[in-house]
């Protein structure tokens, strides 16, 4: 018959679709399966598997050697014709020429109408994403480009990359804006074509959706004492140590029990005993930095990467050799302070099996904030590594 219209659309491409729906209760209680013979029934699904991936889908092209050969019989065209009647049983030829199967075309139509939702849904995001950042960079009416905007911020201020880490460690390795502890994107919180600078007073770490879609917002989305919390993760950083040198009585809102002030032992960090070689923090004893020491060599975010990642990893049983691959390739992949961000998170929440769970902070999955520790993470490494190198 040649009078039907095509029983599914002409651009229908399901050719991404590795899996087509099988009813199994449908199959089973059908004519083909009770009366056919089954080497016509094992032709028949192939012919249901090969049109799943023709264009149109779900259609198949009416030529017999065509249709031997997607049965796997090759040139086989005579033992195609012995089983044609059954393998081909619901097959109807329309008016474009090509045979379609109702049930088939059935499936074919829903899985079409979901990707065709997919496209639009994401056109949708990839358009909200441009006005943001259309907004974001084109709005400057000098006609400067971006690249120009960005030389004229960076005269104002800029910042380094030891700068950035310490930023996302003050704002709690998430986006500041919506809490998401995927992969974080420098923001600058007053657009650079508002003559915002590029200097780390003017960056708040955001995760690439909040970036792209805040057009030109400029809210300041990092939390209350991000100030307070940066400028005592700086100074661990230059005086080598895990606290700073100078603590006040009162810490974060809770006073030290009497006895334990400044000059105390505990409270203070920074006075070298009578040898006046180091300072006891507790148990640990830290040395004291020389005045006029010579500066300690800048800190390789890479090797701080590399060496804190095999020891996390060497503690969940992964190879050295293993642990070194997967490194580089997430370095590769998505840079050391995005890899670091998710090693701290890693380490903060206890995960079980830590490759598991830094991927999927790869994949930008939600996490829930984690809970703030003693410890400052994988800054610590970074101290450990300016400690080792003033020794």
């Amino acid at each position: 018959m040649t009078g039907h219209a095509p029983l599914t659309s002409a651009d229908a491409d399901l050719q991404d679709f590795p899996f087509m729906p099988l009813h199994v209760a449908r199959l089973r209680d059908s004519d083909l399966a009770a009366e056919a013979h089954p080497e016509a029934c094992w032709y028949a699904v192939l012919l249901w598997s090969a049109s799943w991936h023709q264009v149109p889908a779900g259609s198949l092209p009416a030529g017999e050697a065509v249709l031997a050969r997607l049965c796997g019989l090759g040139r086989d065209v005579k033992t195609f014709r012995r089983h044609r009647d059954d393998a081909m049983r619901g097959w109807i030829e329309c008016s474009d020429g090509r045979l379609y199967h109702p049930v088939v075309a059935e499936q074919v139509n829903s899985a079409w109408s979901e990707k065709l939702a997919y496209r639009d849904r994401k056109a949708k995001r990839a358009a909200s994403g441009s006005a943001g950042g259309e907004a974001k960079w084109n709005a400057d009416p000098s006609g400067l480009s971006r690249s120009q905007r960005l030389s004229i911020a960076r005269e104002k201020g800029r910042h380094t990359k030891q700068d950035w880490l310490l930023m996302i460690e003050a704002c709690g390795t998430i986006c500041a804006r919506c809490g998401d502890g995927g992969p974080l994107v420098k923001d600058h919180i007053l657009p650079i074509y508002k003559g915002g600078s590029d200097g780390i007073e003017n960056l708040q770490p955001l995760c690439p959706t909040c970036n792209s879609s805040k057009g030109p917002e400029d809210t300041d989305h990092r939390p209350n004492g991000w100030e307070d919390r940066y400028e005592r993760l700086r100074e661990c950083l230059a005086n080598g140590k895990r606290t700073p040198s100078k603590m006040p009585d009162e810490i974060e809102g809770e006073r030290l029990p009497k006895g334990t002030g400044r000059g105390k032992g505990t409270g203070s960090y920074s006075d070298a005993d009578a040898s006046g070689g180091a300072a006891a923090v507790g148990a640990e004893v830290i040395p004291i930095i020389p005045a006029g020491a010579p500066p300690s060599p800048p800190v390789d975010p890479a090797k701080v990467m590399f060496d804190s990642g095999i020891a996390l990893l060497g503690a969940a049983a992964v190879p050295e050799r293993k642990a070194r691959s997967m490194l580089g390739k997430w370095l590769r992949d998505h840079g050391p302070e995005t890899v670091i961000v998710a090693l701290g998170n890693a380490q903060r929440e206890g995960a079980v099996d830590p490759v598991s769970f830094i991927e999927r902070c790869f994949r930008n999955g939600p996490q829930s904030r984690p809970a703030r520790q003693s410890r400052n993470g994988f800054l610590d490494a970074i101290i450990d590594e300016e400690r080792a190198a003033r020794a």
